[in-house]
């Protein structure tokens, strides 16, 4: 990764900041992938885009991330301080992620084009049945059990399969 001054860092900004979240990750991507052929970007894993997100970030503003959340009771609001180095340390060293099964079907690791065909979904029971048939790669010729009972199956084993697609903090 080049070096970033600071009218580069502006740039980069005015250029993501009427953009969507999903293509702001993708614009820092390429920056963070310049290995990576652009349109490559949003069929990665989205465990892969995060850790080289949490990569660039660390890069140009070092490991220590201090953020602060609202209290969902009070609207108080709590400052924490998070290290990047502790939320990759269950990172996958691989831009793959393996397949994996259940019930015999195959499921893939989603990636940021399959949350851009969800985004829509005002739904949220919808857009996740959504996902899950968009990463459905392979069914059974006569199913035991429709796709749509996999759901949380398949969610908590995806957790594992790719563990830096998304993360949780638990505060109080």
């Amino acid at each position: 990764m080049a070096a970033l001054g600071h009218s580069d860092l502006l740039a980069l900004w005015e250029t993501g900041s009427p953009r969507h979240g999903l293509d702001r990750a993708l614009l820092l991507g390429a920056l963070a992938r310049p290995d990576l052929p652009t349109a490559r970007l949003a069929d990665l894993p989205l465990g892969v885009l995060n850790e080289a997100l949490i990569r660039l970030r660390s890069a140009l503003f070092g490991h220590r991330i201090e953020a602060w959340v609202e209290c969902q009771h009070c609207g108080e609001r709590l400052e924490l301080v998070l290290d990047s180095d502790t939320l990759l340390s269950e990172a996958v060293e691989s831009d793959a992620r393996p397949d994996l099964e259940v019930a015999g079907f195959r499921f893939r690791a989603p990636c940021t084009r399959d949350l851009a065909a969800v985004a829509a979904e005002g739904n949220p029971e919808n857009a996740a049945r959504r996902l899950l048939d968009l990463c459905c790669v392979a069914r059974p010729a006569d199913p035991v059990v429709e796709l749509e009972a996999l759901l949380d199956e398949v969610e908590a084993v995806l957790e594992t399969l790719d563990p830096t697609a998304e993360f949780w903090l638990d505060l109080a």
